[in-house]
């Protein structure tokens, strides 16, 4: 894609349009969204425009303003494939750490996307923990912020140890994410767990429509202890969907039970569309 969308206007996206004052470049200062786009329908969409709308009102941003199905078709054309589209706002110009305005710009692009969301991979992700990045839960450790530093570091040592993906550890030496999305794990039990908010993930909004069709997930912390028990473990991601992780002695009943999940999942997702 050649285009892209700033503020409502289409630009080619070799033409500069940021300047050294956008605070996103300077402190960080917004949030992005990526979007599962596939022929004219999103279907997460519902669990994203929460999500920004939630994410302006925590940062004092202001409300949402625009049409923001508009303003993407502006960008896609009318050739049926499927497109990871991303959104970034920032807080408008203006102020050092302090701001000056409760505003916001945006920014979307749009790609071709060649992963499907509802296809289950074949596939096990072999993975590592990450041991020199610590996640604090705070009122913002929810968003999905510009300021990506700690998952860039993470993914950065998966990149070197050839892993396929990176878990994350809190402040307080627990499990609470990958570096792509959130985690899920099966107990001894057959219990599905995931990490509460508090433990310092993100909010995904792919996380978000799991626990809304499976209501008897439990959100509890995860120790080290759990997570070696666990029988079978995903990653939720909303452009992926669930990916599993190379977990318990039993692969082919792990991925039974996460096919299991998967099969809920979609049906709810196909039911909101």
């Amino acid at each position: 894609m050649n285009t892209i969308n700033w503020n409502g206007i289409c630009y080619d996206k070799a033409k500069p349009i940021l300047d050294i004052s956008n605070r996103a470049f300077r402190y960080g200062d917004g949030f992005f969204e990526t979007v599962y786009y596939s022929k004219g329908i999103m279907p997460l969409w519902s669990f994203h425009v929460s999500r920004i709308e939630s994410s302006l009102q925590i940062l004092d941003m202001g409300s949402l303003q625009e049409d923001l199905l508009l303003e993407i078709n502006k960008l896609i054309p009318k050739i049926a494939k499927t497109y990871r589209i991303r959104l970034t706002f920032v807080r408008r110009a203006g102020g050092f750490y302090a701001p000056t305005q409760q505003a916001y710009d945006f920014l979307i692009e749009a790609s071709v996307h060649e992963d499907s969301l509802w296809e289950l991979s074949t596939k096990t992700y072999n993975f590592g923990i990450c041991e020199g990045v610590r996640l604090v839960a705070d009122n913002y450790s929810g968003l999905k912020r510009t300021a990506a530093l700690p998952y860039v570091m993470a993914a950065h040592q998966a990149q070197r140890e050839g892993w396929d993906e990176v878990l994350l550890r809190n402040s307080e030496g627990r499990l609470c994410e990958a570096s792509r999305g959130n985690i899920f794990y099966l107990d001894k039990n057959n219990t599905w767990h995931t990490p509460p908010l508090s433990e310092a993930c993100v909010a995904g909004v792919c996380r978000a429509s799991i626990l809304q069709a499976m209501p008897n997930v439990l959100q509890t912390p995860i120790d080290t202890t759990d997570w070696a028990e666990a029988k079978a473990a995903f990653v939720s991601n909303a452009l992926r969907g669930l990916q599993p992780l190379d977990v318990g002695s039993d692969k082919n009943e792990a991925y039974k039970q996460i096919k299991k999940i998967h099969s809920i999942w979609c049906k709810a997702l196909t039911n909101n569309v």
